[in-house]
């Protein structure tokens, strides 16, 4: 028999190539996934005077841009609790404003000191920094 020949049951020499195929292939030691997904991961710091939403608009456009169809983008760690929370901050704000404005009417029995009351702290705020921002 040769070196890459295999004896069957009779004896006889059977090419190895016949039944196996070996190659030889570089491969990643681990492979990471995420959400049951293959991923590569990106890191990156932003400068100090960008803003998180601009950094991450500007990383979608470029993965739009880049990456073959079926590939997509996803984030993890602060990056992704921006995405995922920066939608829902308009309804929690607005359902807190609802329960404190039902809550005020409740203890007053009326529906005008409670919009008052709701309406005066920002617009004195507002008032406050208009003349600070002229003072400047």
């Amino acid at each position: 028999m040769l070196d890459d020949d295999v004896g069957n049951i009779g004896g006889v020499a059977v090419a190895l190539l016949t039944i196996a195929h070996i190659a030889d292939e570089t491969v990643p030691e681990s492979l990471d996934a995420f959400q049951r997904l293959n991923i590569a991961t990106i890191q990156g710091v932003a400068s100090p005077d960008v803003k998180q939403a601009d950094a991450l608009t500007y990383l979608n456009d470029i993965a739009a841009e880049m990456l073959p169809q079926g590939y997509n983008v996803d984030y993890a760690g602060m990056s992704r609790q921006y995405v995922q929370e920066s939608s829902g901050y308009i309804l929690t704000f607005s359902i807190a404003q609802l329960t404190i404005f039902l809550a005020l009417t409740a203890l007053f029995e009326s529906l005008r000191e409670p919009f008052i009351t709701l309406v005066s702290p920002p617009m004195a705020l507002f008032g406050a920094l208009i003349f600070i921002s002229v003072g400047s």
